[in-house]
């Protein structure tokens, strides 16, 4: 996913299909980790002859559109979030969606007032894009980001639906969370929710 930031320089986003699917759906979350043993592995690489050798072995698996020079020099010189708005670039740019220039807003904070000011934004139909830390729902570690859609009461709670990019799998996530498998998303409570999060970013004006 092109973060809001890129899109707006490109004056578009990339399609979903264009990023690496199978037909399970966990393709593309197979590939984030490949990525993420090939950064925390890189000290073990002596050149970059044998640096795009394992990445064009490790990564000959996905429908790919990248070379290995350019994942490899990407991989070691930026970081995962740029590393992956670079091969969303590369996957799609001859088939972006057009998107109007608009202004983002950060918000940050935790706690009453941070969900208050949260929900706001929410009421008024805007989807809030989240950078969290994924352990709260997961067994993994790290941080990720999402697109938060929608909220709801559920059994005396307050939840948050988060639209993930792992696809339709429920495999990933513990026991706190409650997939949604049609939709690539998940339900969670906004006690657990305030604790993952990190910041928000929300498209400005009407």
């Amino acid at each position: 996913r092109v973060s809001m930031d890129l899109a707006r320089k490109n004056g578009g986003i990339c399609k979903e299909e264009t990023l690496p699917f199978n037909a399970d759906q966990r393709e593309t979350h197979n590939f984030i980790t490949e990525l993420e043993v090939l950064k925390k592995n890189l000290k073990l690489l002596k050149n970059d002859a044998l640096l795009c050798a394992i990445v064009d072995n490790r990564f000959k698996a996905f429908d790919l559109s990248v070379d290995a020079s350019l994942l490899a020099e990407s991989v070691m010189n930026q970081n995962m979030n740029i590393t992956l708005e670079k091969i969303a670039r590369e996957q799609c740019k001859n088939d972006l969606l057009k998107v109007p220039n608009f202004k983002t807003k950060k918000i940050f904070g935790s706690g009453k007032k941070f969900l208050k000011k949260f929900n706001a934004i929410l009421d008024k139909g805007k989807p809030i894009e989240i950078s969290y830390k994924v352990k709260q729902f997961t067994d993994d570690d790290g941080l990720h980001s999402s697109v938060v859609t929608a909220r709801r009461w559920h059994a005396g709670k307050c939840q948050y639906k988060i639209r993930n990019s792992w696809g339709k799998s429920c495999a990933f996530y513990n026991k706190k969370v409650i997939c949604e498998k049609e939709s690539g998303s998940y339900w969670v409570n906004d006690e657990d929710f305030d604790k993952a999060i990190i910041s928000s970013t929300y498209i400005d004006g009407n």
